[in-house]
């Protein structure tokens, strides 16, 4: 799974289960890297649980207590603390590259000591219509003016982007996201 779509079909599958609008965030840790917060309820079908800190960048915790999953990692491990919860509510996982896989390419190549102390994301599904919000706090980092997508909420200050839209618009949105050597990671 690497797309918002699948992204939004995960927590769909997540929330036809008591509770019905289970909280579900993903946000960045200034350490540098990702965390991956849900209330599983009654979806949670096994787990097991999977830690690695030998290297700096690509270290990643997840575990479920209770009916939470917790999922914490480096600044590319996004897509695989995802897998974990996945795996956690028995969702079919993809090994596609796509919208996601730009959002951590996008993260990690800020990362430099300092613009992750002030800057980073929080990606978030709204309990309104299943629409989704994704922040971007730009900290220290100067950032480009970013395209609106069709119709979605769009809202750019000095320091932060905000987008609520639906699947689609946030995927384009995101996959407009480029690293900062400027290049999209998809071109060919």
């Amino acid at each position: 799974m690497s797309s918002v779509k699948d992204l939004h079909n995960l927590y769909r599958l997540i929330s036809q289960h008591p509770p019905h609008d289970p909280e579900f965030v993903i946000g960045t840790m200034s350490n540098p890297g990702w965390y991956v917060s849900a209330t599983l309820g009654d979806a949670v079908a096994k787990f097991s649980n999977y830690g690695d800190s030998d290297v700096d960048q690509d270290w990643r915790f997840c575990t479920v207590r209770g009916e939470r999953f917790y999922g914490h990692g480096g600044p590319r491990n996004l897509k695989g603390i995802l897998g974990e919860l996945a795996q956690a509510v028995g969702f079919e996982w993809g090994a596609r590259d796509g919208g996601l896989a730009l959002l951590e390419e996008w993260y990690a190549t800020r990362c430099d000591g300092e613009w992750e102390h002030g800057g980073g994301v929080r990606f978030r599904a709204s309990s309104i219509g299943g629409e989704l919000i994704l922040d971007l706090n730009q900290g220290y980092w100067p950032e480009p003016i970013y395209p609106v997508p069709g119709n979605a909420i769009f809202a750019q200050s000095a320091r932060q982007v905000r987008v609520e839209g639906t699947v689609e618009e946030i995927e384009e949105f995101v996959n407009s996201l480029r690293p900062l050597n400027g290049s999209p990671r998809n071109q060919e």
